[in-house]
This record gives structure tokens, C-alpha cells and sequence, in this order.
């Protein structure tokens, strides 16, 4: 900045520094923006309550929770370490979602965000894996045999498996519960065969695809919730050439044009005689 004795420079030095006042963004004030809240989608709400159980599914992994409401809230697996280092019997959580059916028929809350003691956690839906289907195909085989020595039920109050008494936790499907019970029973012998599970913690299960009770030699298969038991369905019929085809609509446009050429050539005949 410099200064001039000339009347008209001090004009014009005042005006240049008021416009320059007036423009500079650094100078004025900037009106103060609050952070954009996040869409919640169509269908969706938020509830909260005190968490009363921790759940877990088949494979022992944490996958929801149970709130003093009777609400139960259900998320992916891969998170449940993550919920559990935040959460625990008796916090008071919010958790935004929604009501879904899931496969056995429960309604559950699936959750898309926790929020707890001001930490949140948003729950992200890993991609289905690439390859053959089944939970189990990347795990290893793993065979046991030996001596139930107690049965174990999941929080429904369904048999999902039993322990033997080296200490192998054998795991298996909770809708086959009834089946389990008929073919074996604490202090039964039995035979194993499936696949190594371990579970987020670090515990090995065995997850069963079969179980032989070695007295009576009677065998039980996992299947899929919904498969059940039985004969297979047989084979669709082959569909026949005249299949779809109403023998009491009156003749095709084929017969039609066949009795026009036998009529053409009967006439033709006649006129030849």
C-alpha cells in the first residue's frame, strides 16, 4: 500500500478498497451449513429398548439381539464381533431398519444402524460369494466319533447339536431338533461326519452333514430348511407334439387346406370323364 498527494489517486484508492472489501470471499461472512441428515429408505423406522440377550445362530456367531420389548433385532454375522465389543445386557440401543420374515417363518427387525453410548454401527449386506451354494463349501472335512455327553439347545429351545466327551461341539441344523432326538440321546455312541467350523471367537464346531448312531445304525442327513424328508418329485412330462391343442375346437387350418386339395382333385377327376 502507498499513499499520493494527487486529490483524485485518493478517490480512487478509497473506491478500489471498498470494492475489494465487498468481493473478497475470505472477507465476508460465511453463513454456517449443518451436515446433510441421511436419507432413511422407504419402509424404514427407528426403535430402541434395552438389550436383554445377546442371539446367536447355528454356527454359534452372534447375529442379533433381544430387547426388553420383545424385539427381536437381526443382523449379518460378519458384524457380530463388532456389536458385541459395543453392546451388552442392559444398554439401551436405537436401531433403524426394518420388519422382515426371514426363511423359518420369524419376524425379525433387520437393522441397518446401531446406534449405542454414542457409537454407531452401520450394517453393511455382504455380496453373495461366487461358486458352488452351500454355507460350507470353502470349510474342511472333519469327522468324530465317540460318546454323547450332553445335548445343546439354542435360545428357541430347539436341539441344534450335542458335545461328546472329548470335548467335541457338534453342530446341526435346529429345524431337524425332533429328528436329532429320535436317533440319539446323552450317552449314546455316535459317528460324525461334516465340515471344520470356526466360529468370529476362535471355537472350532463340527458342523454335521451326517450323524450315525453306531447301536442301532441308523443314519440322519442335514438338508435345508424347507427340503424335508422323502421322495423326490418325479420329472416333469415330456410335453407331446399335440400338447396344448383343443380337439374339440373344430378342425386346424392344416385339415382345413387337406380336405380343399382332396375335394380340387375329386372335381378334377370328374371333369376329365
Amino acid at each position: 500500500m502507498f499513499l499520493t498527494k494527487k486529490p483524485g489517486a485518493w478517490v480512487l484508492l478509497f473506491s478500489g478498497l471498498a470494492v475489494a472489501w465487498g468481493l473478497s470471499p475470505a472477507l465476508q461472512a460465511q453463513p454456517r451449513t449443518e451436515p446433510a441428515a441421511r436419507p432413511q429408505m422407504e419402509g424404514e423406522e427407528m426403535l430402541s429398548g434395552k438389550v436383554t440377550e445377546l442371539l446367536k445362530n447355528d454356527h454359534d456367531d452372534v447375529d442379533g439381539l433381544l430387547l426388553d420389548n420383545g424385539l427381536q433385532i437381526h443382523f449379518p454375522p460378519h458384524i457380530g464381533r463388532k456389536v458385541v465389543e459395543l453392546v451388552g445386557k442392559g444398554d439401551r440401543v436405537e436401531v433403524e431398519g426394518r420388519k422382515e420374515t426371514l426363511p423359518r417363518g420369524e419376524v425379525v427387525f433387520e437393522a441397518r444402524r446401531i446406534e449405542s453410548q454414542g457409537e454407531t454401527i452401520m450394517v453393511d449386506r455382504p455380496a453373495p460369494p461366487r461358486g458352488p451354494k452351500g454355507k460350507g463349501r470353502f470349510e474342511k472335512p472333519m469327522n468324530a466319533d465317540g460318546v454323547i455327553s450332553e445335548m445343546h439347545e439354542n435360545h428357541r429351545g430347539d436341539i441344534d447339536g450335542f458335545l461328546l466327551e472329548d470335548e467335541t461341539e457338534v453342530k446341526f441344523p435346529p429345524h431337524l431338533s425332533a429328528e436329532l432326538q429320535e436317533l440319539v440321546q446323552a450317552g449314546d455312541e455316535v459317528r460324525v461326519e461334516g465340515r471344520r467350523h470356526v466360529t468370529p471367537h476362535g471355537d472350532v464346531h463340527l458342523h454335521a452333514d451326517r450323524i450315525i448312531a453306531v447301536a442301532s445304525g441308523k443314519t440322519l442327513e442335514r438338508d435345508e430348511p424347507g427340503a424335508g424328508p422323502g421322495p423326490r418329485p418325479a420329472p416333469p412330462a415330456k410335453p407331446s407334439r399335440d400338447a396344448g391343442i383343443d380337439r374339440d375346437a373344430g378342425p386346424t387350418n392344416a385339415e382345413i387346406m387337406k380336405e380343399l386339395r382332396e375335394l380340387r382333385k375329386l372335381v378334377e377327376r370328374q371333369e376329365k370323364q
